[in-house]
């Protein structure tokens, strides 16, 4: 992103935004609430249509080069509270987790073989292997959380997005989903961007932090850190 800004009429959300991520990188995204981290999201995944004419790469390609939402979001894992609120109840664990390949909110396709070898892969990894026909409405709310992380990496997307993903967790759920994505930083490929208003939440695999600063009655600007 180069000096990218969003406003909706008068009202400033984002503005000056310069920001560079790498394959390799993991970011932690920060800022309080209200600050613009759900905008700044939404110029990645493709959900605002306020990407287009600015200067916004994505995977080495420029927004509105012919690309559609679906060829953006097949490369991203996304995974946040407000998606858990969303994810109809009455779905198999096993279900969900296969969605991830399909960028659905429910399982309508037919998953191969492949697909469930990895699927069942992350079910034993979220402790959910022996329970695969359980429903979400029969779990608990952190392992509704886990079972949408696990979605959000099955296909090893090159991007996977966090936002927020310890909102409304306990601190024991808190601490399993902590140390999920840690694992995830150290030891898969994917890129990483985890997103929070906490100053408390750490992740030891993050080696880059953007915060995102409110002005008094302005845009929020951006600060970029080295851990």
């Amino acid at each position: 992103m180069n000096e990218v800004g969003v406003s909706y009429g008068p009202t400033a959300i984002v503005s000056g935004i310069c920001w560079t991520v790498c394959s390799s990188d993991r970011w932690m995204i920060r800022g309080p609430n209200g600050s613009g981290k759900s905008t700044l999201l939404s110029l990645i995944t493709g959900d605002n249509p306020k990407a287009y004419g600015q200067q916004i790469m994505l995977f080495g390609r420029p927004r509105g080069s012919g690309e559609s939402v679906w060829d953006i979001k097949r490369r991203i894992g996304f995974v946040s509270g407000d998606l858990q609120f969303s994810y109809p109840l009455g779905s198999t664990v096993r279900d969900v987790v296969l969605s991830g390949f399909f960028d659905s909110i429910g399982l309508y396709d037919q998953a191969t073989g492949y697909q469930r070898d990895i699927a069942e892969h992350w079910l034993d990894r979220i402790g959910l292997a022996r329970t695969p026909l359980a429903r979400l409405r029969d779990l608990s709310f952190g392992q509704r959380r886990m079972a949408l992380i696990a979605r959000a990496i099955v296909k090893e997307p090159d991007l996977l997005i966090a936002d927020e993903p310890c909102q409304g967790l306990d601190d024991e759920h808190s601490r399993m989903v902590l140390d999920l994505l840690e694992e995830i930083g150290f030891s898969h490929p994917t890129c990483l961007l985890y997103v929070t208003h906490s100053a408390e939440e750490r992740l030891d695999c993050i080696t880059h932090v953007l915060e995102l600063i409110p002005g008094m009655g302005e845009a929020s600007r951006s600060r970029i850190l080295l851990k």
